[in-house]
């Protein structure tokens, strides 16, 4: 899968209690690793078969603080919900991942739900040069391990993971 962000998009507000404004001061270094991300975006959305074909679709990432500023969660929504009527996407999802540093393991802790699918997957990330790895136990609904590019360029390559007999590459612009 690929996504290519094209642009900002207005942020809504969430749960009381559940945002944040800001990193919290206790590792907000460490934070900034998922913390770079945070805004509303657009992107291009591609999805390979494993036959060659592919499919091409708008999708909505949104990323904000939350929970004190101890973590980032995301809702990544695909087809974006202004073209899901029209939208003849395969795999329809609305997702969200909540992402926190853990000093015990100098490391991520990432959960990723889809409550349209029944998935809860879960991953570890790490920095690895220039690239954030998210590594997690291989199952049918989880591949063996994401990169996630810090220079915003490609996001989640799966390169040959299978995930729903689909091969994934996400990239950023």
């Amino acid at each position: 899968m690929e996504v290519v962000v094209s642009q900002q998009m207005e942020s809504s507000p969430g749960p009381e209690g559940l945002a944040a404004s800001g990193p919290n001061g206790q590792y907000s270094d460490e934070l900034m690793l998922f913390g770079q991300f945070v805004g509303d975006w657009e992107a291009d959305f591609t999805a390979y078969g494993p036959d060659g074909t592919k499919q091409i679709a708008k999708a909505e990432w949104h990323f904000g603080w939350v929970l004190e500023g101890r973590a980032i969660q995301d809702v990544f929504i695909v087809p974006r919900r202004s073209d899901r009527a029209e939208s003849g996407w395969t795999r329809t999802d609305y997702g969200t991942c909540l992402r926190f540093y853990d000093p015990a393991i100098d490391g991520w802790r990432v959960v990723w739900v889809s409550p349209g699918h029944g998935e809860i997957l879960n991953f570890i990330a790490h920095e690895v040069g220039d690239e954030i790895v998210l590594e997690g136990k291989k199952s049918p609904r989880n591949p063996d391990a994401l990169d996630f590019f810090k220079d915003n360029t490609q996001l989640f390559p799966l390169e040959e993971n299978v995930l729903y007999g689909w091969w994934n590459n996400m990239a950023v612009a």
